[in-house]
């Protein structure tokens, strides 16, 4: 048992190697930086476990834990992946997933619904925002993460899970769903107000860049001449690096978007914009708020640095750091932060956030009549009153 556990640890750690759909190359773990003392303390401790706990423990199961357990003490960004969750993750990345069509945030020790899907399970359930949930298939969520809550939500398409669900005023309320494949669309156009249409996006995944351009093109075919685009990333937990620097490229007709950096030259990277602007130079306004991270900051940030864009809203959320997806063998992976994202002008926005250029405390529902007024008013021009 000491050697399978030992061998299955360091293969592990050796083939943490290869990048699927990552940003940035890896390098393999270099067994110089254990010591023989680290390896025998850790497989020595694991080999104990594995031979006098109550009940039997798979030496695989055993280093899953430990390698969770090593990611929990990193920065929240960065998370070893079981085949599940490497599943999950890989089908976000192309627009789909097998689940209930919500989305969720921890809000007051609470994992509270933040979105419902249209024509989801949830919806057909009355699932709506602000619900929480406090039990999955007779599980209690409270000591819990929120991707492990994710995990259990999702699965395979025709399964069934059970919730409970808990609203103000109202009792316990018990929900079962059956799974399905969920598509992330991840635009929604809205109704052009005074030439300029809106584009919520949701998320960045692979598919983003081309569904604005679409979008963009059937505005312009329905309306016939746009007066500028209003861009809503309220919300948006960031997605793909390379989808992001592909939205911001359809409006920059050259120049720096993003620079990554991190401990070595294989963390540094460039991405600069084409020529072609796809609005020609038309005003652009971004909607951003304390949800909007991540590829959406990168977005926003190279659009401002530009003077391409006026932001509105509240300050971003600050997450500008890098995660790199690398592969293991049996379908495990991890998630690991390896660079952050350094903007246009040479700032940084990890833990800082984007402060918008035209800031508002009004209502939420508001802001975009109030932006699209001030794109018309101003032409876009930051320096207008």
């Amino acid at each position: 048992m000491f050697g399978r556990i030992t061998n299955l640890l360091l293969m592990t750690l050796v083939m943490l190697g290869g990048v699927i759909g990552g940003v940035l190359l890896a390098r393999e773990f270099p067994l110089g930086a254990l010591s023989q003392k680290d390896i025998s303390r850790l497989s020595g401790t694991m080999s104990w476990v594995a031979g006098n706990y109550v009940d039997p423990v798979e030496s695989t199961t055993l280093v899953d834990y430990a390698l969770e357990g090593l990611f929990e003490r990193l920065d929240p960004h960065s998370q070893y992946l079981d085949p599940v969750s490497m599943r999950d993750l890989r089908s976000e990345a192309h627009g789909h997933y097998a689940g209930i069509g919500i989305e969720l945030s921890l809000i007051d020790g609470w994992f509270t619904v933040t979105r419902v899907m249209s024509g989801s399970p949830a919806e057909r359930a009355a699932i709506t925002v602000d619900d929480r949930i406090t039990n999955v298939n007779g599980h209690s969520l409270r000591t819990l993460r929120i991707n492990d809550v994710k995990r259990m939500l999702r699965g395979v398409a025709g399964t069934e899970v059970t919730l409970i669900v808990v609203r103000d005023g109202e009792d316990r309320i018990e929900l079962k769903l059956a799974r399905e494949r969920i598509t992330l669309d991840s635009v929604k156009a809205s109704l052009p107000l005074r030439g300029i249409p809106l584009l919520q996006v949701r998320v960045f995944h692979e598919h983003t860049a081309r569904e604005i351009r679409t979008a963009i093109e059937a505005e312009r075919t329905a309306s016939g001449e746009l007066q500028g685009l209003l861009l809503d990333f309220r919300g948006n937990p960031g997605g793909l690096l390379p989808s992001a620097v592909a939205v911001a490229d359809l409006f920059l007709d050259g120049g720096l978007i993003v620079r990554t950096a991190g401990r070595d030259q294989q963390s540094h990277s460039e991405h600069s914009a084409t020529q072609g602007d796809v609005l020609a130079g038309l005003p652009i306004g971004i909607l951003i708020d304390e949800r909007t991270a991540s590829a959406a900051e990168v977005v926003a940030a190279a659009l401002q640095d530009h003077q391409r864009a006026i932001l509105f809203g509240t300050r971003s959320h600050g997450k500008g750091s890098v995660q790199t997806l690398f592969a293991e063998p049996g379908q495990r992976g991890v998630k690991l932060t390896t660079a952050r994202y350094v903007a246009p002008s040479g700032r940084s926005i990890d833990g800082i956030g984007i402060e918008p250029d035209v800031i508002w405390h009004g209502e939420y529902d508001a802001l975009p009549a109030h932006a699209n007024q001030y794109l018309i008013d101003t032409g876009g021009d930051k320096a207008a009153p």
